[in-house]
């Protein structure tokens, strides 16, 4: 579903546009409690998914052919069937806030570190780039690289979703140093593949250990916090009071559950849903000429916009009220007076079903803002950005795709 935005300003600005709506992408990466191993049994019985698509690869147990699929919790150790882990939840919890698809690109698998000289490290597996052709960070890479044409247009990486560590418990003292280098190497090939600069801060959510696991590492939980305090975009996740199966090593159904409730708390205050205007036919500019009555008050307790009559004018928008004689020239403060503006629009066809957004920036200083005679909503802070959503409307059969649709606002000086 896309975001139709609609920008309004109504003293010296005014446009009406729409604003594609950005297709959330999430990265996820790490070890054995990243790739799951919470069995399938204990996966609440209520928790289905509808939205969500994935591409996962786990080193040499599944390559990632960069094509997306639903999701499904699983594992690429086939040996372990079906499992699952706190990412499971997290995706759940998206889908509840988003109601509309997302993907995930996901590359784990279970006892690799990062630092080349822990021997033990599944299959001579790492995620550090010095690992060359068994390097877990250019695995992901490339299945970044090959994800990326079969993404909507309109798609943005929201961030990394990294639980890893408990592999290096040997080379601690130079984990922050080494996923300090995982993680600046994956920004920057974010921006070198994508052209996108932001990817240069990708933001990173990345959980700790719980208190009893054989292979927590104070030394890696102290270097996850030392990150946080050099990086505002690096958050990290306290998993120390969760609970582990009899393995003492992985989360239970009980401790992925609260985790991935935790990441998602974290990750929910992130933007997912705003993107920039990419597509001519998603703007529509309501420039032009538009009915306007002002009045001599205040009119502040208004719960309804006065009909239009004769006594109405008509206004350039964008267009300044002492220019076209609605109001007396003055260079100090201004006099008080309500402006009520009055326009039509046709929704086009192809917006049926899509979410409506409505924009408004720089109006002096206030104002009210109703759609088919209905009250929309107030602003008061004179020229800031406001957004409204429209949809109830559209969804209570206000308009529909066919019908013309007024938006009637009032300016307020005060």
């Amino acid at each position: 579903m896309k975001r139709i935005l609609i920008s309004l300003s109504f003293i010296f600005h005014l446009t009406f546009c729409i604003a594609q709506q950005s297709v959330p992408v999430i990265l996820v990466a790490g070890q054995s409690n990243a790739d799951g191993r919470v069995n399938i049994s204990e996966l609440p019985t209520d928790i289905h998914y509808n939205y969500c698509r994935w591409s996962y690869g786990s080193g040499d147990f599944l390559k990632a052919d960069g094509q997306f699929k639903p999701f499904s919790p699983t594992v690429a150790k086939t040996a372990l069937g079906d499992r699952w882990g706190f990412d499971a939840i997290v995706y759940h919890l998206l889908e509840q806030q988003l109601q509309r698809p997302f993907y995930v690109i996901k590359q784990t698998m279970g006892g690799t570190a990062i630092d080349t000289t822990c021997t033990k490290s599944t299959h001579g597996w790492y995620w550090s780039v010095d690992a060359k052709e068994k390097s877990l960070l250019k695995a992901f890479e490339q299945q970044i690289d090959d994800c990326l044409p079969n993404l909507p247009k309109n798609y943005d990486i929201k961030c990394l979703i990294w639980h890893q560590g408990e592999s290096d418990q040997p080379a601690a003292d130079r984990y922050h140093d080494n996923l300090k280098k995982v993680i600046n190497h994956l920004r920057l090939h974010l921006v070198e593949v994508t052209g996108n600069a932001r990817y240069a801060s990708l933001p990173v959510i990345c959980g700790t250990f719980a208190k009893g696991s054989r292979q927590g590492s104070k030394k890696v939980v102290d270097a996850l916090y030392r990150l946080q305090s050099e990086d505002v975009n690096f958050h990290v996740v306290d998993a120390s009071d969760l609970s582990l199966q009899h393995d003492q090593l992985h989360f239970d159904a009980q401790g992925a559950m609260t985790l991935g409730h935790r990441v998602f708390d974290k990750l929910s205050k992130r933007p997912l849903d705003v993107w920039p205007v990419t597509d001519k036919s998603l703007i529509k500019s309501l420039h032009g000429e538009w009915q306007l009555k002002v009045v001599d008050r205040i009119d502040g307790d208004a719960k309804e916009v006065p009909v239009a009559d004769t006594s109405w004018g008509t206004i350039p928008v964008p267009g300044c009220w002492e220019a076209y004689g609605f109001c007396k020239p003055k260079y100090d403060y201004p006099d008080s007076l309500t402006g009520y503006y009055r326009t039509s629009f046709v929704l086009p066809k192809e917006w049926k079903g899509q979410q409506l957004i409505i924009r408004l920036d720089g109006v002096l200083r206030g104002y009210d803002l109703w759609l088919n005679d209905q009250h929309v909503g107030t602003w008061e802070s004179a020229y800031n950005t406001c957004l409204f959503d429209l949809t109830p409307w559209i969804s209570r059969g206000r308009f529909s795709f066919y019908v013309a649709n007024q938006i009637l606002s009032r300016g307020r000086f005060s």
